[in-house]
């Protein structure tokens, strides 16, 4: 255990060191691209990345820090848009998009930021720049307030334009938030809980979301959840949950945008760890202990956008993550008997039935414990710290363990990070439902 002053300056001096990898000597700015992870210098400086790396300066607090953060907050300042047009008090995506300012969602996620440095920084700020900054924080605000007229928000964006509206429309907002599916990306909901430390749900919401964390990731279901070489992503909620719990985080590299987003933690308004309270309740998906592990289950169809980072079972282990994935299939319920986790699944025609992906750092020498590269689904196959099959059925099946890379994989794929255990159909008329057992 350590305490979550200490654990907050490591993770700063860490997420500062990842952010500048990021940065160009020439301009200043870190130049990243949301599509891009590592190791790829991109020519593009978005506004958000870079008023979170300006945030993350001021953290710091150091003489050259705080020097460096003022300069590069009055340049990024000015390219507010200023001139009477649908875009007024907004800020291009990418600098370069100057004076364009199209991205309608970007007021909502820079508006908690303008507040928090008002709020933490001021000292840090100076006059002048203190009431540049406001002016821009209130313009910014008005353009908020236009684009609600004219669209449909998402959930998230009602809770950041909510955050200074009074603690019944917030939390209007965030049982809206929670309704929605969207918290179920862990690096937004890390975001959203940050963006609360000011508020009275604050306290509330992370005793809850302490139940979605296994002391190593989020344990949840997974909407978008994504996988970052050969372990979980590391995001903005494990850090968060890491300073609330006082566990620190294993030492795995952080992807830029986490580095990023812990700007926005500040260790003064993280509460003391309290009795853990479940997370909200739905029929639409489940969490369920398995042993020492966690099964999490989603019963619905991804949106369209979000279905790189979906897994329909999610299985987080003591030592790795197993996660299934049902080609052409849908979970439709769980259930239990006989000390077994059943999981119904809806099929169409296909001969994968199922492709299942665990780390192979977490495994050690899995195919000599297995005995070779295929087995019986029927009898199923032990994964860690479970074991895994399938009920009897009329098909001919087979499984097959190979290399390979799960879908939410977030680096370049074809590098081998996992075990894939696939369930094959070698002969046979498919039912309409098969259901897969899991034992501890």
């Amino acid at each position: 255990m350590s305490c979550p002053e200490d654990l907050h300056r490591k993770y700063v001096e860490r997420a500062l060191n990842t952010a500048l990898e990021y940065r160009s000597y020439q301009t200043g700015f870190v130049h990243v691209h949301p599509d891009l992870y590592k190791g790829r210098f991109v020519q593009v400086a978005p506004t958000y990345e870079n008023v979170l790396f300006v945030l993350l300066l001021f953290r710091k607090k150091s003489v050259d820090h705080v020097k460096q953060a003022r300069i590069l907050l009055e340049r990024l300042l000015g390219f507010q848009q200023v001139t009477e047009s649908e875009q007024k008090g907004n800020f291009p995506f990418f600098l370069t998009e100057y004076p364009s300012c199209r991205d309608r969602y970007l007021p909502f996620r820079l508006l908690p930021l303008f507040n928090v440095m008002i709020e933490d920084c001021a000292p840090l700020l100076g006059k002048k720049l203190c009431s540049l900054l406001q002016k821009a924080e209130e313009d910014l605000s008005d353009a908020a307030e236009e684009i609600v007229q004219s669209m449909k928000l998402p959930a998230w964006a009602k809770v950041m334009l909510a955050l200074k509206k009074g603690e019944e429309v917030l939390r209007n907002a965030w049982s809206d938030f929670i309704d929605s599916k969207e918290w179920m990306n862990p690096s937004l909901l890390g975001t959203l809980l940050s963006s609360l430390q000011s508020t009275s749900l604050f306290q509330e919401c992370l005793d809850r979301a302490q139940s979605l964390w296994g002391k190593k990731t989020y344990r949840g279901p997974a909407l978008d959840v994504f996988q970052f070489g050969g372990s979980p992503e590391i995001t903005i909620f494990d850090c968060l949950m890491s300073l609330y719990t006082s566990t620190a985080l294993e030492k795995r590299q952080w992807p830029y945008l986490t580095a990023l987003e812990y700007a926005r933690v500040s260790p003064s308004k993280v509460p003391l760890l309290r009795t853990q309270k479940q997370w909200y309740s739905s029929k639409e998906w489940c969490i369920e202990s398995v042993g020492q592990s966690t099964l999490s289950c989603a019963f619905f169809t991804p949106p369209s956008h979000s279905r790189a980072g979906f897994c329909p079972a999610r299985i987080v282990m003591p030592r790795g993550t197993l996660s299934l994935d049902f080609p052409r299939g849908k979970v439709v319920a769980l259930s239990q008997r006989d000390g077994r986790w059943l999981l119904r699944v809806k099929i169409e025609e296909a001969q994968t039935l199922l492709k299942a992906y665990v780390e192979k750092s977490e495994m050690g020498d899995f195919i000599s414990d297995l005995g070779g590269t295929v087995f019986d689904p029927f009898k199923g196959v032990r994964i860690g710290d479970i074991t895994l099959g399938l009920c009897r059925t009329e098909i001919e099946t087979i499984g097959i363990v190979s290399m390979g890379d799960r879908p939410q994989q977030r680096l370049q794929k074809n590098r081998g990070n996992d075990w894939q255990i696939d369930f094959e159909c070698l002969r046979g008329e498919i039912p309409e439902t098969l259901t897969f057992w899991i034992e501890p």
